[in-house]
C-alpha cells in the first residue's frame, strides 16, 4: 500500500488509504474495508458486503431430524435458546444416534464474504468434522476440516480469511456415537 512498511508486517494494509484494511492480509489489526479499491473513510459505501456482520440462520435442513417439531432442523435457527450441557428439544438432533455421518445446513438472510462460523453444541460435544460454505451459485465449498475442540459450556468456532465469494449458507458435517445436538 506504499506506506513504507512491507505488507507482511503492516498492521493495516490499506490500498485506498481510507484507514480500513484490505481483506486477505493476516497481519491487519484495523477494521476490514468494505470497498478496498475506493476510499470511503466512513465505510458507508456498500459496493462490497464484507464489513463485519454477525447473523443467525433463518432456515435449516438436515440429513435427518429426530422429529418434525422437537429436535428438528428449524430448532437451529435464530439465536441460541438452549442452556449449556443439556439434552433439549429446542436443539436439532438427527433421526438416529450412532456413528454415521450427519449434516445440518443453515441459510442466512444476507450474503457475505464469510470469515467464520460458531456452532452451539448441546448435550454431546466435539462432533463437527467439516464445514462447507454455500455460495450464491449453490456451490458447496469446504473451508474447514479437523477436530472439533468444543466441550461442555463452550461453542465451536472455525475461522478463515475472508472468502472471495459471497456466502448464503453453511453445511455443518457431524459424526457422533450418540445424538449430537446443535442450537
Amino acid at each position: 500500500d506504499h506506506d513504507g512498511i512491507g505488507d507482511a508486517c503492516d498492521l493495516c494494509t490499506d490500498i485506498d488509504g481510507d484507514g480500513a484494511g484490505n481483506p486477505g492480509f493476516p497481519a491487519n489489526t484495523c477494521a476490514v474495508d468494505n470497498c478496498p479499491t475506493a476510499a470511503n473513510p466512513d465505510q458507508a459505501d456498500g459496493d462490497r458486503e464484507d464489513a463485519l456482520l454477525s447473523q443467525w440462520a433463518f432456515s435449516a435442513t438436515a440429513s435427518g431430524e429426530f422429529s418434525s417439531e422437537d429436535w428438528s432442523a428449524v430448532q437451529a435457527t435464530g439465536s441460541p435458546d438452549v442452556p449449556d450441557c443439556v439434552d433439549d428439544p429446542r436443539a436439532w438432533a438427527p433421526l438416529a444416534d450412532g456413528a454415521g455421518p450427519e449434516w445440518l445446513e443453515v441459510r442466512y438472510d444476507t450474503a457475505v464474504y464469510a470469515t467464520g462460523i460458531t456452532v452451539y453444541e448441546t448435550a454431546v460435544f466435539g462432533f463437527v468434522y467439516q464445514i462447507d460454505l454455500i455460495d450464491t451459485q449453490e456451490i458447496y465449498r469446504p473451508v474447514w476440516t479437523g477436530t472439533d475442540p468444543a466441550s461442555c459450556g463452550t461453542s465451536f468456532t472455525a475461522s478463515w480469511a475472508p472468502t472471495s465469494y459471497l456466502v448464503v449458507g453453511a453445511r455443518i458435517h457431524t459424526q457422533s456415537d450418540s445424538y449430537e445436538e446443535i442450537d
